[in-house]
């Protein structure tokens, strides 16, 4: 336990050094017509992202580890005074800013991919798994790319590189966690953690090529060996709005019924996820 926390706060501690760098590749990412550097989160220095205050923080051995693209920026004016709180909380409170994380996320109408993934993890992988559970010990959460965006801007720019850079990092963090699962938000992020770990050009071809096709035939998945241990990743549609949309984008469906039916499949892939994990319990 105490090799773990020490492991985990070293790798903690090279990312950080990395994006306090100030190296030339962080700046100036374009976002169309916009710029944006990738920065660290001022005083988060014991978890490795801000996500993980959500789910994760003091989890040591969590079975499925959830990993986005990237959480945007960690100082906008609605919600970087609760990320700062996040920050100076003590381990002990875990349960608590978790529970409030939660609050938030519930009454923000317009936070659509947090209150996705609510629903998904409890309807889809089962109620143990849910999100909507308080400092859940079953799992992680965390971003592919590590930096925060400067700025207010929470999406957008062509973020493969960092993650590809990241996923070095990303590695360490699943050996360190040895999850079960990991699951990967959107194309971008599957693909990009996929080609960072497999070498074999026909799987990242066929990811790159039928991805979406892989969702409806369920083998949208790669066992990784990341340093002697071998851990299932899944690649499933973005939890968020266009995440949705793109899970129907080559299905004949009446426009009024367009998003419940993406619901109900995406639950349906995160359902299947469920099932691997009772196989293996």
């Amino acid at each position: 336990m105490e090799l773990e926390k020490n492991s985990y706060i070293s790798l903690i501690r090279d990312v950080t050094d990395y994006y306090n760098s100030d190296i030339p590749e962080l700046k100036n990412i374009k976002n169309n017509d916009n710029l944006f550097d990738l920065i660290w989160c001022r005083g988060l220095t014991e978890e490795i992202n801000l996500w993980s205050y959500w789910q994760g923080r003091g989890a040591e051995n969590p079975e499925v580890m959830i990993i986005g693209q990237d959480f945007g920026t960690c100082s906008d004016e609605n919600n970087g005074f609760f990320y700062e709180k996040c920050v100076k909380s003590s381990l002990d409170e875990r349960e608590n800013i978790s529970s409030l994380y939660i609050k938030r996320i519930k009454s923000d109408d317009k936070n659509k991919t947090d209150n996705m993934l609510l629903r998904l993890t409890k309807e889809g992988l089962g109620r143990e798994y849910s999100a909507d559970i308080p400092s859940n010990p079953k799992l992680f959460m965390t971003n592919a790319c590590l930096g925060y965006r400067s700025g207010n801007k929470i999406s957008g720019g062509n973020l493969s590189a960092y993650i590809k850079h990241d996923s070095k990092y990303i590695a360490k963090l699943i050996d360190i966690k040895r999850p079960k699962v990991v699951i990967c938000l959107g194309t971008d992020t599957y693909f990009n953690l996929i080609s960072s770990f497999v070498n074999d050009k026909v799987v990242i071809r066929n990811i790159a090529e039928g991805f979406w096709e892989s969702l409806d035939n369920g083998t949208n998945f790669q066992d990784v060996e990341i340093n002697g241990f071998t851990v299932r990743f899944y690649g499933v549609s973005h939890a968020g709005q266009n995440g949705a949309i793109n899970r129907i984008r080559d299905k004949n469906i009446p426009k009024g019924s367009r998003i419940d039916t993406a619901t109900k499949l995406m639950i349906g892939d995160w359902k299947r996820i469920g099932l691997y994990l009772k196989s293996i319990s």
